[in-house]
């Protein structure tokens, strides 16, 4: 519902992926035992960590979930350099938390089509077409 709420791409497996890597490293806040807000940090052995998945669902924004939980995956992951990618919702957050832009990031989306088949190559001189 989160991912979602925000129209974002993740999978089921990509949540598994960050509960089974690093699972004391996944936050969330729940209400009336509904989850509302969550956020993560993936530790890199002792030098580096990588916050995300940072989401609120739209009805529970401004009540400072987002702030606290980010807080605390920057926290867990005391003493590392830490990364994240932020959205355009994120941005002021992670910039009044004195995080700093490194790169723009695009994000895109669309539809594979199946491979085109093609010939066999053929040979003629040594020289394939």
């Amino acid at each position: 519902a989160l991912k979602t709420a925000a129209g974002w791409n993740q999978t089921e497996d990509d949540w598994r992926l960050f509960l089974s890597y690093d699972p004391c490293g996944c936050f969330a806040v729940e209400v009336d035992g509904r989850l509302v807000a969550s956020s993560t940090s993936m530790c890199y052995g002792s030098d580096l960590a990588w916050i995300g998945m940072v989401l609120t669902l739209p009805e529970y924004r401004g009540r400072g979930y987002a702030r606290a939980l980010t807080q605390t995956a920057v926290d867990y992951a005391a003493d590392r350099v830490i990364k994240l990618d932020a959205s355009d919702l994120g941005r002021p957050l992670y910039e009044s938390m004195e995080f700093v832009a490194e790169c723009a990031i695009e994000r895109w989306g669309g539809t594979l089509l199946p491979p085109r088949k093609r010939p066999p190559f053929e040979r003629s001189n040594g020289i394939f077409n």
